[in-house]
Order: C-alpha cells, then structure tokens, then sequence
C-alpha cells in the first residue's frame, strides 16, 4: 500500500477521514488515533515471521484459513472466493474474486493480512481486528492459496 493508501485509512493530521457527509467515517473515526502507531505496528506485521513466506502449504493451517473465510468472508467473497456471496450483490465497489491469479501476483502477504486487519477505506471491506495473530495469518495463508490451490480444503466436512 502506498503511503496515500494508509492515510486513507488511517485519516489525517487534522482528524479522520470524513466522508461525503462530512462525518468521520466510524472505521477513520476508531483508528485516527492509532496513525502515530503506524510505523511501529508496519514493523510488527513486516516482521511477523509466519508472513514473510506466507505461500499455500500446510493443510492445517490452510483448514483453519478456509473455516474463518467461511464464518467472516464468505458472506461477501462467496465460498468460491469468487466475489458473489449472498451480500455481495449491493455492494460497490464489489467484493474482490481471490480466484483471479492476476491479483494473485500483484498482492504480497503483507498487503492481504493488513486488509483484512485494517480493511479498506471507502467500501464495505471492514476491520477484522479481533483476530488472534494465529487467525490473522491462516487466513491471510488461505486468501492468498484460493487462486493456486481453488477454495476447498482436503479434509473440510
């Protein structure tokens, strides 16, 4: 993300970033004060030594990945990865296809895992950050093996 992109999310000097209303948004509003943190926790999460290779691999933890997209992405993403989940269909911009080998290439594991931990400024990609670390990186694992691997899992019941 470039450094536009995180002051987008993070908001600004001079407050959180305001929507169209001129309202805080609630996701600036919650981490404007969080902003001056943002180059110790970059540290932190470039460091995160489970991330730094961060690849499709162990079926554990790819399981793990797969039962936490089905209970907090598949709403919007679709159990497919494909974008059309059952609350997909009003939203704009429209969720992202993890299937798609070409955003596959242009993602790094840093950049998945601070999506779903911070999610995206103006659209309805929300903040999953009340994960463990250990979720964190099974799902960022998992969302990032949906377009080489596909979206099932061996051993998923």
């Amino acid at each position: 993300m470039t450094p536009a992109d995180h002051a987008s999310l993070l908001g600004t000097a001079d407050g959180p970033v305001r929507g169209g209303s001129g309202l805080p948004s609630e996701q600036g509003a919650r981490l404007w004060p969080l902003r001056r943190l943002m180059p110790v926790a970059l540290v932190v999460v470039t460091a995160t030594p489970g991330l730094v290779g961060c690849t499709a691999g162990d079926d554990e933890a790819r399981l793990s990945g797969r039962l936490l997209y089905l209970d907090n992405c598949a709403p919007c993403h679709g159990v497919d990865g494909d974008g059309h989940g059952p609350q997909s269909d009003p939203l704009d911009p429209p969720p992202r296809d993890h299937r798609d080998p070409a955003w596959r290439a242009s993602v790094t594991p840093h950049e998945v895992r601070e999506v779903i931990e911070l999610g995206v400024a103006g659209t309805s990609m929300p903040a999953w950050d009340l994960l463990s670390e250990q979720q964190l990186e099974d799902l960022t694992s998992y969302v990032l093996s949906i377009a080489e691997e596909g979206a099932y899992v061996e051993g998923e019941s």
